[in-house]
């Protein structure tokens, strides 16, 4: 087996929600909210007056490498009322984090089969993001080393709503992959092809709201042989 990782931090959500549940009879005069991943620092938040129902922490601005490298996120809410009185509270809640390869090479005889699936799509969308151009070009630049390779694009889709409409999708994010990939300098032809499976075969736990993130994705195989 040979493998070559190309680590991406992709977050299904774009905020931390915290609902504070403290209350005083005195009013609040100052507060402050930290979040913390595992004990590192990744986010704080402070005002004075009475707490509002929620704060939003917004993904884009919170390091997602230390989230992705703790066990469990805890949020700390400290208050000092109008009279000087100080109070505390901490909640926490745990991280489970999906490590996806971006290529994995595998020799079978004389023949060697590479897979790349970091291609990821909004809910019922088939339009390849500007955040995927890296992968993009880098299975162009693949395709360019191995040019008698085979290529096979397949597109998934996670288990919500009509199979068959499902499938249709899977199809289009297919085709936009393949699109890209030939508007990257690769020749069309009969070595590279696209379908979809949509529900199908699915690479993740549908059952997960993070299993279905990471299936609404395009896979890419090149195969080759092995000189």
């Amino acid at each position: 087996m040979v493998k070559s990782t190309y680590v991406q931090e992709i977050c299904n959500v774009e905020e931390i929600r915290i609902s504070p549940q403290i209350r005083s009879g005195y009013g609040i005069d100052q507060w402050s909210l930290n979040l913390t991943g595992d004990g590192r620092p990744i986010g704080s938040l402070e005002g004075s007056g009475d707490l509002q129902a929620a704060y939003s922490l917004m993904i884009k601005d919170i390091d997602l490498g230390t989230i992705s490298a703790s066990k469990a996120i805890t949020a700390n809410i400290a208050v000092t009322d109008r009279k000087g009185q100080s109070a505390e509270v901490t909640g926490d809640a745990s991280v489970q984090f999906i490590k996806r390869e971006e290529r994995m090479a595998q020799k079978k005889g004389y023949r060697v089969l590479e897979k790349y699936a970091l291609i990821l799509f909004d809910f019922n969308r088939s339009d390849i993001k500007a955040h995927n151009k890296e992968i993009v070009d880098r299975i162009i630049a693949r395709i360019r080393e191995v040019p008698t390779a085979t290529v096979s694009i397949t597109g998934h889709t996670d288990s919500i709503g009509n199979p068959d409409y499902n499938v249709a999708l899977s199809i289009k994010r297919a085709r936009a992959a393949y699109d890209q990939i030939l508007a990257g300098g690769i020749p069309k032809g009969d070595n590279i092809r696209y379908a979809g499976t949509g529900p199908h075969d699915p690479l993740f736990d549908n059952a997960l709201p993070e299993g279905r993130a990471l299936n609404r994705t395009v896979t890419v195989t090149l195969e080759y042989e092995q000189e």
